[in-house]
Order: structure tokens, then sequence, then C-alpha cells
């Protein structure tokens, strides 16, 4: 048994449009299968505003918003959706040991600790790095011993976080490389 209204009053409708267009929006049809939300594109985006009743607004759903928020206002709902997204920056992968020895995380695959002893290795796993620490792992010795003897600086170009993590493998090798080529030709 559903508990949302059966139909958005027109006022209400014609608020949100009115709302909407000052906003530079264009109120889109209803979605598929409901009788109560309305679509909205902006910027290459859809997002969906769900009609809760007259005492509690409206619901929207949209990029970064996936469960969606309550807004009693309808300016409030389109200052939401025409606000810029934030960036994220993409999470640090790390290395994580499959096996009994669950004690610490690897930013570097080619690290010592991680292959272990053969008994009770049984691979890698890799996940975000805050997942990791959430699950009360540490960053492993000799990583971190290895992470803060690398420079962030070579021959005058700061290191990417991307190649310290990775410095004594090949990437690292192809980055120093790269730089010294770089410097070589100018």
């Amino acid at each position: 048994m559903s508990h949302l209204p059966r139909t958005i009053p027109t006022a209400a409708l014609e608020s949100l449009a009115a709302a909407l267009a000052a906003a530079g929006l264009e109120l889109g049809p209803i979605k598929p299968g409901t009788r109560v939300t309305r679509t909205v594109q902006h910027g290459g985006a859809c997002w969906e505003l769900t009609y809760m009743g007259a005492r509690w607004g409206w619901r929207l759903i949209g990029p970064g918003v996936e469960r969606g928020i309550g807004v009693l206002d309808v300016e409030e709902a389109a200052e939401r959706i025409t606000a810029p997204l934030a960036t994220e920056a993409p999470a640090r992968t790390v290395h994580v040991r499959i096996g009994t020895h669950r004690t610490a995380y690897h930013p570097d695959s080619a690290c010592p600790a991680l292959n272990g002893k053969p008994e009770t290795y049984r691979g890698q796993e890799v996940m975000p790095e805050h997942q990791a620490q959430a699950r009360g792992l540490a960053l492993c010795g000799q990583c971190d011993a290895l992470l803060t003897t690398v420079p962030t600086t070579y021959a005058g170009v700061p290191v990417p976080a991307l190649v310290r993590g990775a410095w004594t493998t090949p990437l690292g090798d192809g980055w120093r490389l790269g730089v010294r080529s770089t410097l070589a030709a100018s």
C-alpha cells in the first residue's frame, strides 16, 4: 500500500514549473511507471522530483543525491539542481593480502611483505585506501619506510603521488626516464 499521493495538485505543479523556469530549467514529463514523479534535465544529468504531499514537499534525486533528499521549497530544489557538482579525487587503491595475516595494506604491489609465506598467501585483493583503513588495516611498515625515502621532487620536477607509491616499480622507472629525457631535450 503506497502512502504517496495519487496525483500532483495543479497548484504544486505550477509553482514547481515556475520555480524551475526562473532558474532556466524545464519541467520534464512524468517518469514512466509513476504518477507523482517528474523529471528535469540539467547539464546532461537527469533529476527526479517526487511529490510527497503538501506537508512534506518534494523528494529530489540526482547526481550526488542517489537516495533522495526532501525539499519543502521548490526554489531550493531548483538551486540544488543548478548547483555545480562537487568533483572528488579518485580514491587511491591499495593491495591487501588474502589469507590469515591481514593486518596491513600496501600501496605498492611489489612490496616483499605483501607476498609473504606461500602457505598463508592466497593472492591479493585491491580496494580503495579508505576501505582498508575502515577494516582496521594500517599502512605496511616497509611501504611506509619506502614512501618516506621517496623524494617529493626529482630533478626539480614534483613527483606525483601515484609515482611516489610505485617508485621502485617499472612505472617509477619510466617516469624518471621520461623526466630525464624531457630535461635533456630542452
